[in-house]
């Protein structure tokens, strides 16, 4: 409680994080899904190599043995690239994806928590098609 009241105080005190805070939840307000995409772009502007990685990413999605790259970078600290994961994932119809990405439906970021619960749908659908 206390760290999150002193993080709250630095917050208030600095104009760049006040004016990001306020874009965010402005944007979500306002514009809904979007304040999603500021989640985004602020990961991005923190790791610079989290676009590269999560394009990697949905490039892998096109490679149908590099199932195991993909659950790894699940586990990634970009949620960038932990919901490009996710989405590659979603197209591979493979059932035994759906418990790696379980574990991210308790994400932090929302990004990451839907993208992983929109691919785990699409598997299931998938595998239950003939």
């Amino acid at each position: 409680m206390k760290q999150q009241v002193r993080d709250a105080k630095l917050t208030m005190h600095s104009p760049k994080k006040l004016a990001w805070m306020g874009a965010k939840e402005g944007a979500g307000f306002l514009f809904g899904p979007i304040g999603y995409g500021l989640d985004m772009v602020e990961g991005m502007t923190k790791d610079t190599s989290a676009s590269a990685r999560a394009l990697s990413a949905t490039l892998l999605a096109k490679d149908r043995n590099s199932l195991a790259e993909l659950e790894d970078a699940l586990d990634d600290k970009s949620p960038l690239l932990r919901a490009a994961a996710a989405k590659a994932l979603g197209g591979f119809n493979n059932r035994a994806a759906i418990t790696k990405l379980e574990a991210l439906l308790e994400d932090k970021r929302d990004a990451a928590r839907y993208m992983a619960s929109s691919s785990i749908l699409r598997i299931g659908r998938g595998a239950a098609s003939p």
